[in-house]
């Protein structure tokens, strides 16, 4: 395994050393060139890496597929990266929660897709008294502004009943709630991730809080598996990774935020 390794990095270095001779005026790869390649190889054995290698530089960790409780150390770079998932290629990976490089500040919401609907009908609305052409009175509701975010969803096998993690858009809340009957198996809660940009050059600042009323908790310490995969053949997938992003004053209050120290 090891010469095959060792092998495969000399043969990788050659042909990207002798494609490099042959763009005149551009320089030679890098090693960290060499090592997202070498990534980007792996990925279709391992998917993990995918996201692993999309958000190296923040605190990303491996997690043992089994017991979810991290294999590796912070892994900040794609050659860390590389150099873990090429020996544990059915490791998960997750994001440790907090402030990260740059300023950048990650929380996340735990809930099912229909705890979520409710928690957005009940505070995630702006409620506006109308008065029709008729004189009838009536409540408008307009969804307030949400930043962009990461869906964390558990998804079982191909023709096995389908879990209903966080999730957004209206089919897909809908059947959310059909999953929700009486028939139906319990839905598993998935996360929402958001990656909050500083504000007006202020950190931003999150608690961990159990789940309200509506079956909604907040998470913000502690670990976020961002893929997994469990013997069963269920799987956690992320919509996308994860985006930064302004958040609205309204969320940062329902999240229980507040504002640090400015930054220098």
């Amino acid at each position: 395994m090891t010469e095959t390794v060792v092998t495969q990095a000399k043969s990788d270095a050659m042909q990207w050393a002798s494609a490099a001779r042959n763009r005149v005026g551009e320089p030679p790869p890098t090693t960290d060139d060499l090592d997202r390649e070498r990534l980007a190889g792996l990925a279709a054995s391992c998917p993990a890496t995918r996201l692993a290698g999309a958000v190296a530089g923040w605190p990303v960790v491996a997690l043992d597929a089994d017991t979810m409780r991290p294999s590796s150390g912070p892994l900040g770079t794609a050659e860390a990266v590389w150099a873990h998932f090429r020996h544990r290629r059915d490791d998960a990976v997750g994001l440790e929660l907090g402030e990260m490089p740059g300023g950048v500040t990650t929380v996340a919401q735990r809930a099912t897709a229909v705890a979520w609907q409710q928690w957005q009908r009940a505070v995630g609305v702006e409620v506006r008294r109308r008065t029709s052409e008729y004189g009838r009175t009536f409540d408008e509701l307009t969804p307030l502004p949400l930043p962009r975010f990461t869906s964390l969803t558990w998804q079982p096998p191909a023709g096995r009943f389908r879990s209903s993690g966080v999730q957004l858009g209206k089919e897909a809340l809908a059947r959310a709630g059909r999953a929700m009957g009486p028939d139906a198996a319990p839905a598993e809660p998935g996360w929402l991730l958001f990656a909050a940009a500083p504000l007006d050059g202020r950190s931003l600042v999150f608690r961990d809080r159990k789940a309200d009323q509506y079956g909604v908790a907040v998470q913000a310490t502690g670990i976020v598996p961002l893929y997994a995969r469990r013997a069963d053949g269920t799987t956690l997938t992320a919509s996308l990774v994860p985006q930064v992003d302004e958040m609205p004053e309204w969320l940062l209050v329902e999240l229980g935020g507040r504002l640090g120290k400015r930054r220098p």
